[in-house]
């Protein structure tokens, strides 16, 4: 028991010394908060802070999940880093147009109604779970 678990252990810190794999695992678990957050927004009617918090938790979710830095995000890099992690197309198209969506939204917020902001959330939420599942197989 004792040597499985200092095995363990030095497992354990060498995951947690490796920034960029740390990184990448929370990448998940930060967007899946933020969604939370997004989704409080939209309960809320803050229509503006919702579709800027949907729009973050993608990139933010993309930048962790493939180390980029954020000064070099673009739709561009999306579409070159998914292509080259074997994430479908169809999943990469839907991905960037949530964003096109949400960067439309934040500065024409009448243009949308409660139920369609609930469809961007759900929309949102299933492409991260899409990405997940085309990255793992």
């Amino acid at each position: 028991g004792l040597i499985v678990f200092i095995i363990y252990q030095i497992l354990e810190e060498k995951n947690n010394a490796d920034p960029v794999s740390l990184k990448y695992r929370k990448s998940l678990k930060k967007a899946q908060n933020r969604l939370k957050k997004a989704n409080i927004l939209l309960i809320n009617g803050e229509k503006e802070l919702f579709f800027e918090e949907i729009e973050k938790s993608l990139w933010i979710y993309f930048a962790d999940k493939f180390n980029i830095d954020i000064a070099v995000l673009s739709k561009e890099s999306i579409h070159v880093y998914f292509e080259k992690n074997g994430v479908q197309k169809k999943t990469t198209e839907s991905f960037t147009q949530i964003i096109n969506d949400c960067e439309f939204c934040r500065f024409a917020p009448s243009s949308l109604d409660s139920n369609q902001m609930q469809e961007v959330y759900e929309k949102a939420t299933s492409v991260i779970i899409e990405v997940e599942t085309d990255l793992k197989k």
